[in-house]
């Protein structure tokens, strides 16, 4: 039992207690706030737990295969520890400091695609429409929009981290949860990345069932900007919630290649990485989100970027999402 789980443990009647009349308040916020209605179809994707749980690859392996369908896809961003205080649509060569990260990795990634980046959810959206108007066949993404209850959803999905504490069915103090999960709104799909042999992982596969999957994904190659693969060590470099799992998955797949990560730099999660000094005779490895912040602090041939694919199990359950998506949206 780690020293965590032992403080929960002790004072775990306290904790409860707070952590209830915290979810209380925000289960009454989310019961009486009327959730805006919009013309288009809504596709949640997000996360009650702190940290990341793998949002980012989801996101862009759904966009792709909606992309592959003709759908028009337009995704919805928040502007999160960035300096945009309105909604604007995120151009490719926008600065990650102003719309921010992950907003601009996935117009990196789909530059055909419409992505709009803002402080809050709901203006984005509703600028978004006004922006969009004469588009048909429209798909709206949101990322990280499980929070944002003033928008009514079309489709939600869940991603939780399955090798966390059971604790994080609650939410703060006993829990590492922005929500308590019995009194979160109903989700229609959850995916447990890092599925465990948790209590956590077993309790969410036994309310969801078929609903539920593990998103395993694992390593595939790491390349730089020109598409060559990595053939030396190399310092890791991310601001990513959990900071750890890259750091095991990143060592195991360098292992098998003979070879090792010579430094890691754990930033903040979405770190403009500002403050720190970087070596330009280093070989440095980052995330994808990471890459845009980097790529001007490091000399573009030694930054190499990690690629990373699902499993068969979860692209079973995603394949299922597009199918519905598919099909709401023609019927509507």
């Amino acid at each position: 039992m780690n020293y965590l789980n032992l403080f929960r443990i002790v004072l775990f009647p306290i904790l409860f207690l707070l952590s209830l009349i915290y979810s209380v308040v925000i289960f009454i916020k989310r019961k009486t706030t009327k959730a805006y209605t919009s013309k288009n179809y809504i596709v949640s994707v997000g996360n009650l737990q702190v940290g990341g749980t793998g949002k980012s690859p989801f996101i862009l392996r759904l966009i792709d295969l909606l992309h592959q369908k003709n759908k028009n896809i337009v995704v919805l961003c928040k502007s999160y520890k960035a300096l945009l205080k309105q909604p604007k649509e995120v151009f490719i060569d926008d600065s990650p400091l102003d719309v921010g990260d992950e907003a601009l990795m996935f117009k990196k990634a789909f530059p055909s695609v419409l992505v709009f980046s803002g402080p809050k959810k709901i203006d984005t959206l509703k600028f978004a429409e006004t922006q969009t108007e004469d588009i048909t066949d429209k798909v709206f993404l949101i990322d990280d929009g499980s929070q944002h209850f003033k928008i009514k959803k079309n489709l939600k999905i869940l991603i939780w981290d399955g090798s966390r504490s059971i604790f994080d069915f609650f939410s703060f103090p006993l829990g590492l949860s922005r929500e308590n999960f019995f009194l979160s709104e109903k989700h229609d799909f959850v995916f447990l990345n890092r599925k465990a042999n948790t209590l956590l992982s077993k309790a969410l596969i036994f309310i969801y069932k078929k609903e539920c999957c593990n998103l395993k994904f694992e390593i595939d190659r790491i390349v730089n900007s020109e598409g060559v693969q990595l053939d030396s060590n190399a310092v890791l470099i991310s601001g990513v919630g959990n900071f750890t799992d890259l750091y095991n998955k990143t060592k195991q797949f360098l292992k098998i290649r003979d070879l090792v990560i010579t430094q890691k730099i754990k930033a903040k999660d979405h770190d403009s990485f500002k403050k720190y000094n970087l070596d330009s005779k280093k070989t440095y490895v980052c995330t994808e989100k990471d890459f845009y912040k980097l790529k001007n602090k490091i000399n573009l041939k030694f930054l190499y970027v990690i690629k990373s694919s699902f499993n068969l199990e979860s692209k079973a359950l995603i394949d299922r999402i597009l199918d519905k998506i598919l099909k709401d949206t023609s019927i509507k």
